[in-house]
């Protein structure tokens, strides 16, 4: 399953040091998908996550005094951040076992599927596949869920 952790922002913003590059947005969603090596096999797993993405009501709406606005209803931005830890477990002992996060290839290819659909559909600004990022963020009430899709 394609996971995600997605955080309401009042702003938030990734540097990539080794490319000079910094991205930011100002307001709703700071992204992070993991992808593990189950979502290779399933069929339409990109479009699935972009359209649970958009219309999932994250965000919590004044004048209903309700979590009830998706991004779709208020057009606001993403960071998506690539993130294979969210696979990472620690049954026993004090090592992390990777094995269920998505080999490095063909995850690539999925998080480039995933940011090229995102980006068609809504203001998109993203990370690097597997490079070093620092994100900083500044969380909106705090509201965090966890998805898998």
């Amino acid at each position: 399953k394609m996971k995600f952790i997605v955080s309401c922002v009042e702003k938030a913003s990734v540097q990539i040091p080794q490319l000079n590059i910094e991205r930011k947005i100002w307001k709703w969603l700071l992204v992070y998908v993991g992808i593990s090596k189950e979502d290779f096999e399933k069929e339409n797993v990109i479009s699935q996550a972009v359209s649970k993405l958009l219309k999932t009501k994250f965000i919590y709406d004044p004048s209903t005094d309700k979590i009830s606005l998706s991004v779709s209803d208020i057009d606001w931005e993403i960071l998506l951040i690539s993130n294979f830890t969210l696979y990472g477990k620690c049954k026993k002992g004090t090592k992390i076992d990777f094995s269920q996060a998505g080999k490095f290839d063909l995850s690539k290819q999925l998080y480039e599927k995933l940011v090229e659909e995102l980006s068609q559909k809504i203001k998109l600004q993203t990370g690097e596949f597997w490079a070093y990022m620092i994100v900083s963020s500044e969380n909106a009430w705090p509201l965090n869920y966890v998805l898998e899709i």
